[in-house]
Order: C-alpha cells, then structure tokens, then sequence
C-alpha cells in the first residue's frame, strides 16, 4: 500500500513539474527589443514641436504630441494643444509612431498620381488641343 502511494504521490509530483509555469524569458527579450526600437525612432525623430509622435504604451494608453526631451531612459512627450508634458520610459513603450507629415507610402502614391495625370495630358488631350479636335 505503501508502495503504491508513494508511486501516485511521485507520478502527480512529476506531473506537477512538466506542466508548471515557466519563467516568460521570451517576453522580457521582446520588451528590451521594442525599448530598443522606441529609443531608435525617438533618436531618429529629434526633438521640438516639429518632432511630432504617437506613442502606444504597453498598458495599451495612447499619447499623442511632440517630444520634449530625450534622457537616457525616458523621454518626454508634450501634447501640442494642452502643453502637459508626461515622462515616458522607454521600458514601457510598445510602439512609437511618427506623425503629421506623409508617410513613404503617402509620397509613393502622390508621385504615381502625378506621373498618371502627366501622361493622361501627354497621350490623351496634347493631340486633341493640337489638332483642333479633328478626326
């Protein structure tokens, strides 16, 4: 009897062990890389009102305006229209967004429309205005 209970006590014992919870070490490497590519975009945007962002923290609050200042672990985003400035570390951003202006899209899109308006006057209406509209 004694045997069989300590064979049960071992067996949810190793049981216990394979489906324990794990350190989430996977997690804490994602966080220092996206603290990492925070740290690179806000380097890359400067400071100033022309400096204009859209943070996502991980606690998923949005902050919307311009970075103030940059420290080594933080920087400082100032909403444009109330001028409350909030230090954020980079530990806690999830996503840093540039805004105002266009994107690289944005130009891609104007170009190619550009470029097809240019044409469509070229190939289409030059004839018609140059020959006087004859057939």
């Amino acid at each position: 009897m004694t045997k069989r209970a300590l064979a049960v006590t071992v067996t949810l014992f190793l049981m216990f062990l394979a489906t324990a919870a794990r350190p989430a070490l996977a997690q804490d490497a994602t966080a220092a890389s996206q603290a990492d590519s925070a740290r690179a975009v806000i380097e890359r945007v400067g400071t100033g009102p022309k400096a204009r962002v859209r943070v996502t923290l991980r606690d998923r609050t949005e902050l919307k305006g311009y970075v103030s200042s940059v420290a080594a672990d933080a920087f400082s985003v100032t909403d444009a229209k109330t001028g409350d400035a909030r230090s954020v570390a980079f530990s806690d951003v999830a996503r840093v967004k540039r805004s105002g202006g266009m994107s690289g899209r944005g130009w891609a899109i104007l170009g190619g429309s550009a470029a097809a308006a240019i044409i469509v006057i070229v190939v289409v209406l030059a004839p018609v205005l140059t020959d006087g509209g004859a057939a």
